[in-house]
């Protein structure tokens, strides 16, 4: 619902005069100067804002809603069975109930006591697009994107498949792009709205955004072709939304946190997390930020996104119980790839590397050693990565930090020990680039009558590229035997094999492969198409895994308003 005019309906707090309008100016009886004094806010005063927000609290209040603590913004009722939870934003309520007679009945005094517009079922709200169907609301917001692109020129631009260049560093470090720009006011506009798209219904955006907006104060030349790069993005993958279903499984808080070491100009840190309200639900909070300090370790680097997630992890907490007003979830996974962290959020030993930590970032072994006799902290040994498929994708395991509110979950991770085994396990059969060329090209040579010329020339370029890197050492023994199984995997038309290597390699090792790897990823996608398999059941069971996870997308934001 919308306020016509919200700002006339409040009182003003504090004596003001304002000059006669022009056109209606009357003077005093003896020609003297008349101001008008003021009864109502007016648009344009500081308090304004301020004056509308206090008569509609008091007018909730008075109805026996109780303003959230979290999230002024937020108004709730609980009478027995029913439940209604109001938005505030401004000007504009979003109303939602679990009764429709109740829903006519705030709409009712609402209306009575303000100017007010029914705008009926959510369909736009501070440039989102809502599309309410049956058990699920998709939210997207393709209509603002579309005005991004007109306004800034790239409304006819190509599209492209990635936020940003896979390597955004040497990008910028080329010296013909490093001109600082005349007027940066294109840029900032660009990453503001950037950020509002971000923030708002695209997750996919927060690590490119948080780079762009690295450099505001003097961007170049390589900047806003990052920027642009972004926006020809978004032009691809413009209707993309966040899908939320009614979940038929209990809600539980679900976080993973991560983090980049010394990977910026300044060498501070990229903190990352993202939470969702089920283990196959879409998102409902992530940020992507820069750390306040240097890391001088990846544990250490890692342990200060671990407060961070916590701090939104108790922020979410909270919210639930002031909305629902219940306990359902007092619980939170989070989890962490470092043991390193894990190892001290749980014990609170003073260790010479780790004495020089700000004590800001502690406060996380508070919330894992609440004094709960039934839930007390424990961290479980991390397993050793393993080279073979399976286990590289993995679910993470359950060793698990535990109370009354937190519970710290670990996912697998690398420890050193567990890549001397590795190495030592996997040097007896150590492949040869000749095999796995000719596997390569044997699956290319199987595909190159219906493939156009230009593909199969730059899948062959890639090729050489491989062979050239393999030849002069600059491929560790690792990505060795992962392109051999590869190979394999693509030989016997096993691709949902051949796309998972590809994407471990990409992720782990990207150094290494970024070179030559498009071809690869070209290769695979060109044979699943030309070549279809006929034994790939990890393809049928992905496919029931997601038929099921269509039916646990937990069913989060109101539909009337």
């Amino acid at each position: 619902m919308d306020v016509k005019t919200a700002y006339l309906n409040a009182p003003i707090d504090c004596e003001l005069y304002v000059e006669q309008p022009e056109g209606f100016a009357v003077s005093g009886k003896n020609g003297e100067k008349l101001v008008c004094r003021l009864k109502k806010s007016l648009y344009g005063l500081k308090q304004s804002g301020r004056n509308w927000n206090s008569l509609l609290h008091s007018y909730f209040v008075g109805e026996s809603y109780s303003q959230s603590l979290v999230d002024p913004c937020v108004y709730t009722k609980h009478e027995e069975n029913d439940m209604t939870i109001i938005l505030v934003w401004v000007d504009d309520i979003i109303i939602t109930t679990n009764r429709d007679s109740i829903l006519e009945d705030v709409k009712r005094g609402l209306t009575s006591r303000f100017k007010m517009k029914d705008l009926g079922e959510i369909s736009m709200f501070l440039g989102m697009r809502f599309i309410c169907e049956v058990d699920m609301i998709k939210i997207n917001q393709s209509k603002y994107i579309e005005k991004m692109l007109l306004k800034y020129g790239m409304k006819d631009c190509k599209a492209r498949s990635t936020p940003c260049e896979m390597n955004v560093d040497k990008v910028f470090e080329n010296p013909e792009d490093q001109i600082e720009l005349t007027d940066a006011r294109l840029y900032r506009e660009i990453v503001g709205s950037l950020i509002y798209v971000k923030t708002s219904t695209r997750p996919d955006l927060c690590y490119t955004v948080t780079k762009l907006a690295q450099h505001m104060s003097n961007p170049t030349m390589a900047h806003l072709t990052m920027a642009k790069h972004a926006l020809r993005y978004l032009k691809g993958t413009i209707n993309q939304s966040l899908i939320y279903r009614k979940s038929v499984e209990p809600l539980s808080l679900i976080g993973f946190c991560d983090s980049s070491w010394g990977n910026s100009e300044d060498r501070r840190s990229i903190t990352g997390y993202c939470f969702q309200l089920s283990e196959n639900g879409p998102l409902i909070s992530w940020k992507s930020t820069k750390q306040r300090t240097v890391a001088l370790s990846t544990c250490e680097a890692e342990y200060m996104a671990l407060a961070a997630a916590t701090q939104e992890a108790k922020f979410l907490v909270q919210l639930w119980r002031s909305m629902t007003n219940s306990d359902s979830v007092n619980t939170v996974s989070l989890y962490c790839d470092n043991q390193g962290a894990l190892a001290l959020a749980k014990n609170p030993v003073h260790h010479q590397r780790s004495k020089h930590i700000d004590i800001r970032y502690h406060f996380i072994r508070l919330e894992v050693q609440k004094d709960d006799a039934t839930a007390k902290a424990d961290v479980l040994p991390l397993s050793a990565r393993r080279p073979n498929l399976p286990e590289n994708f993995a679910p993470p395991p359950t060793s698990s930090v535990s109370n009354d509110s937190v519970k710290t979950e670990a996912s697998c991770t690398t420890s050193e020990e567990g890549k001397k085994a590795d190495t030592k396990a996997d040097n007896e059969d150590v492949p040869s680039s000749e095999e796995v060329l000719s596997r390569l090209q044997s699956t290319l040579e199987e595909c190159q009558d219906q493939l156009k010329p230009r593909v199969i020339d730059d899948v062959k370029r890639k090729f050489a590229i491989f062979e050239k890197s393999w030849s002069d050492g600059k491929l560790s023994e690792g990505v060795q035997l992962q392109m051999s199984k590869l190979s394999i995997a693509l030989s016997e038309r096993r691709y949902p094999d051949a796309e998972k290597i590809h994407l471990n390699l990409m992720m782990e090792h990207i150094s290494e492969v970024s070179s030559w790897m498009v071809g690869i990823k070209r290769l695979i996608s060109e044979a699943k198409k030309i070549l279809p398999s006929e034994t790939d059941s990890l393809s049928d069971e992905n496919t029931q895994e997601s038929e099921q996870s269509k039916q646990q997308i937990p069913f989060l934001m109101p539909v009337n308003s």
